[in-house]
């Protein structure tokens, strides 16, 4: 706090101080309430994002797999086309 305010507060009678420190107090814990949720919210989402993401690689590792072997067998196709209609 700047000495002109220090100053000033001094002016003002401790009941008129109290009063102003109670109206700052809630939206001051209100703010600090939003950001704490929307830190947990953020956190939660990045989690959900980087397991989507490693089942995705997953996925792709394994289409991958399938697609490396020969063509003509019949047991692979069956398991790409068996892979292809689990997603949907």
């Amino acid at each position: 706090m700047s000495e002109k305010a220090k100053s000033f507060a001094s002016t003002i009678p401790p009941r008129m101080r109290e009063y102003i420190d109670a109206k700052l107090e809630d939206p001051l814990r209100d703010m600090n309430n939003a950001i704490v949720s929307s830190e947990k919210y953020n956190a939660k989402v990045e989690a959900e994002t980087k397991e989507r993401l490693c089942n995705m690689e997953a996925r792709i590792k394994n289409m991958e797999q399938i697609l490396e072997l020969q063509p003509k067998s019949r047991a692979m196709l069956k398991q790409l086309i068996d892979h292809i209609n689990g997603d949907n």
